[in-house]
């Protein structure tokens, strides 16, 4: 009887931090010029709606921040200053990279 309400405990403390609280932080890429008109890219396994000077991914995957959708999104919208979370940014070399790599 023990063990059954142990295990539901742990289920309801699973339950209690499957929420949204843990969703994982939007993918914004800043860009180097507007744009005129707003774009949807899909990268990394997410939706980026573009507008203005901005791309944002809200509902990004485990791939979404990485080196290779940052490739994508540049090739489709154009060169960009920043790309990647608030928490992990993409680092300046690489972003350098990904907007060379998308020249090409």
């Amino acid at each position: 009887m023990n063990f059954q309400l142990k295990a539901l405990a742990a289920a309801a403390v699973l339950a209690a931090l499957s929420t949204p609280a843990l969703a994982a932080d939007p993918v914004i890429v800043k860009l180097a010029a507007p744009l005129a008109s707003p774009q949807k890219v899909v990268a990394g396994g997410a939706i980026f709606s573009c507008a203005g000077e901005a791309c944002v991914a809200t509902n990004p995957a485990s791939g979404t921040a990485d080196f290779a959708t940052c490739k994508v999104v540049v090739r489709s919208v154009g060169a960009a200053t920043s790309f990647g979370t608030a928490a992990a940014p993409l680092a300046a070399d690489r972003l350098s990279a990904c907007n060379e790599s998308a020249k090409k």
